[in-house]
């Protein structure tokens, strides 16, 4: 069965190619653009990692980070950004981030880093 992978992220063209890439690389991927609807779906649904961006209308990414971990505290949280990481890092990491990709990203530094997050999954 393969992994299920939730991007947020309120550019669509970000969704789309984070969608087109991890598809290729045979995970299954839901995008949303709004962060009320994506934690509804993560609610009702499986999920193995979530991927969301950090600054985004009504719902910020740390705003999404902490409602996940109180509903599925095992679930991994990516935060993908190109605002300053520094600035949220720490209150990131005390709500239980998993990790973060910063835009401009490297695909391959992407498939590392989400690899690397579903074999520890697979672990625990």
């Amino acid at each position: 069965m393969s992994k299920k992978i939730m991007i947020i992220d309120d550019e669509e063209a970000m969704c789309r190619i984070l969608k087109q890439i991890l598809e290729g690389e045979g995970y299954e991927v839901k995008t949303r653009n709004e962060g009320l609807l994506a934690l509804d779906e993560i609610k009702q649904d499986s999920f193995n990692l979530v991927i969301t961006d950090v600054s985004m209308p009504n719902l910020s990414g740390i705003e999404i980070l902490a409602q996940v971990k109180q509903f599925k505290p095992d679930l991994p949280v990516i935060f993908v950004t190109g605002s300053d990481v520094d600035a949220i890092l720490k209150e990131a990491l005390q709500l239980g981030l998993d990790g973060f990709i910063e835009k401009p990203f490297n695909i391959q530094a992407v498939l590392e880093v989400i690899k690397e997050k579903l074999s520890v999954e697979n672990v625990n």
